[in-house]
C-alpha cells in the first residue's frame, strides 16, 4: 500500500507540472491539433515533451497504473520505476530549460537596449526581421521597447514601415471574405445598416472608397467584391512597403479596381490633396498613434468624407472608451486606447452610431470600439 501512496503523490505533482507545462508553452487542445501545419510557437523542447506524453498516451497508462486496477503490485513498482519516475525528472527538466531561456533571453535584451544606441539597434532589428531564424532571438519589439516610452509615434511608424513585429503578420494569405476577421464585417454591416437609414442604397450609391492604413488593401478587396458593387474609386494608404507591394500585385492579377499607395497615416494631404470620398475607413491605425495625433488623423479623415466614417481602434476593458479624459496606453504592445467620441466632435464631426465591445469578438484579437460619424456638413439639421 506503501507503493500506492507514493504513485499518488507522484501523480499529483506530475499533474501540476504538466499544468504548468502547459501554461508556460501556452496550448490548448486547438493549438495541439496546428502543430502539424507548422505552429511555431512552442520552443523545440517542450514540443517533443508534450507530443511524448500525447503520442504514448503514457498520461492514460500512469493513471491505469495508481488507479489499483492492477492488482500485481510488483508489476506496478516496474512500470513506476521504469516509466513514471523518469518522465518526472523530464518534465521538470523542461520546465526549467524554459524558465532559464526567457530569462537569458531578457538579460541579453536588457543588455543590448542599454549598451547599443539606437542605430545600432534599428539596424540589427531590420537585419533579424529579414531572417526568421533569429527572430525568435532578438524580437525587434523588445530591441527597441525603449523608444515607445519616449516616442510611441515613432516606435510603430518603425515597425510597421519596415515590416517588423505585428506587421509580419499581413500577408497575401489573408484576402478572402472568408478570411476576413469579425469586427471589420461588423463594420461592414453598421455602415450598411446606417447607409440604409438615410435611404442610400450602399451597393449602388456609394462610388467611392477611401482607407487609411489599408496594409495589403484587403478590406478594401472586400468592399469592393461583397459590399460596394458600384463602388468606381477605391483608395488604400499605407506606410509598409512590403505590404503595398504584396497587395499591388495580387489585386493587379484579380484585376481590381483598387489602388494603394506609400503614405503617411499623419500626413494624408499629398495623397488625397482636395478629395472627397463616399465611405472613409480607418480599422486599428489609430492605436498606434497618440492622442494629439490621433484627433489630427479623425479631423483630416472628416474634412475627406462625404457619407460616412468608420473607424475601429481599441476598446477599455474597464469602462466605456467616451469616459476616457485622455488616451490611455496599453502595456502589452504600448497601444493608446482612445476617446473617438471626444476627437469626432472635436473635429467638426457628429457621431452616428458605436459599440463598446470590452472583450474581443474571437480569439486572437483586441477589444475593439467601433465608431460611425459623418461630417457636419453631409446632412444639415
Amino acid at each position: 500500500m506503501m507503493l500506492y501512496v507514493e504513485i499518488d503523490k507522484d501523480i499529483e505533482m506530475i499533474s501540476d507540472l504538466i499544468e504548468e507545462l502547459q501554461g508556460i508553452a501556452d496550448i490548448s487542445d486547438n493549438h495541439c491539433k496546428c502543430q502539424k501545419s507548422g505552429n511555431r510557437k512552442f520552443s523545440g523542447l517542450l514540443r517533443a515533451s508534450w507530443q511524448i506524453c500525447r503520442a504514448g498516451h503514457l498520461w492514460r497508462a500512469f493513471r491505469l497504473v495508481a488507479g489499483k486496477k492492477m492488482e500485481d503490485q510488483y508489476r506496478a513498482a516496474h512500470v513506476y520505476s521504469r516509466f513514471f519516475v523518469p518522465f518526472r525528472e523530464w518534465l521538470r527538466f523542461c520546465v526549467l530549460c524554459n524558465c532559464m531561456k526567457r530569462i537569458c533571453k531578457r538579460m541579453i535584451l536588457a543588455l543590448m537596449r542599454h549598451s547599443l544606441p539606437l542605430a545600432a539597434r534599428k539596424r540589427i532589428a531590420h537585419w533579424v526581421g529579414q531572417r526568421s531564424l533569429f527572430t525568435r532571438l532578438f524580437p525587434p519589439v523588445e530591441l527597441l521597447r525603449d523608444v515607445a516610452d519616449y516616442d510611441p509615434n515613432y516606435f510603430h511608424r518603425f515597425l510597421w514601415s519596415n515590416h517588423l513585429g505585428y506587421a509580419e503578420s499581413y500577408e497575401v494569405s489573408r484576402f478572402g471574405p472568408e478570411k476576413l476577421d469579425i469586427s471589420r464585417r461588423m463594420l461592414f454591416a453598421d455602415i450598411q445598416k446606417y447607409l440604409r437609414g438615410r435611404a442610400i442604397a450602399p451597393e449602388r450609391d456609394v462610388r467611392s472608397v477611401f482607407e487609411c492604413g489599408c496594409s495589403l488593401g484587403y478590406l478594401l478587396r472586400y468592399a469592393e467584391t461583397n459590399v460596394f458593387h458600384g463602388a468606381t474609386s477605391l483608395l488604400g494608404v499605407d506606410v509598409d512597403m512590403y505590404a503595398i507591394e504584396k497587395g499591388r500585385a495580387y489585386l493587379r492579377e484579380a484585376q481590381s479596381k483598387i489602388q494603394i499607395t506609400a503614405g503617411e497615416a499623419s500626413y494624408l494631404e499629398p495623397v488625397i490633396s482636395d478629395q472627397q470620398y463616399d465611405v472613409v475607413l480607418c480599422c486599428g491605425v489609430l492605436l498606434y498613434f497618440d492622442e494629439l495625433t490621433a484627433a489630427r488623423i479623425v479631423k483630416t479623415l472628416l474634412r475627406h468624407t462625404r457619407m460616412v466614417l468608420g473607424l475601429i481602434s481599441l476598446a477599455h476593458s474597464d469602462m466605456h472608451n467616451c469616459r476616457l479624459k485622455h488616451s490611455e496606453r496599453r502595456h502589452s504592445d504600448q497601444g493608446f486606447v482612445h476617446n473617438l467620441d471626444a476627437m469626432i466632435r472635436a473635429g467638426g464631426g457628429r457621431l452616428v452610431a458605436r459599440r463598446w465591445m470590452p472583450r474581443p469578438p474571437s480569439e486572437g484579437t483586441s477589444p475593439p470600439y467601433f465608431v460611425l460619424a459623418e461630417p457636419r456638413s453631409a446632412y444639415p439639421l
